[in-house]
């Protein structure tokens, strides 16, 4: 999300790899990488989290190119 200037969920693969992170410890591949998953009560402000993430580093951005014309 930090790279590009693509909006993330719509432009880019953000939304992908969130989903893929948050599935991983619950998926048969978390033995192999000692994972194990979030109680249920995380489980529920997970998104929100990723959201106010994803939201507060897209005004960041938008403030960023605004005053320098151009990112990165």
């Amino acid at each position: 999300m930090m790279r590009t200037e693509k909006v993330p969920f719509v432009q880019s693969t953000a939304a992908a790899v969130m989903g893929f992170g948050a599935w991983l410890p619950f998926s048969p591949l978390a033995p192999v990488f000692r994972l194990e998953p979030l109680p249920s009560g995380y489980v529920i402000y997970l998104p929100l989290v990723l959201l106010a993430y994803c939201l507060l580093v897209q005004f960041v951005k938008h403030i960023d190119i605004r005053r320098f014309k151009s990112w990165l």
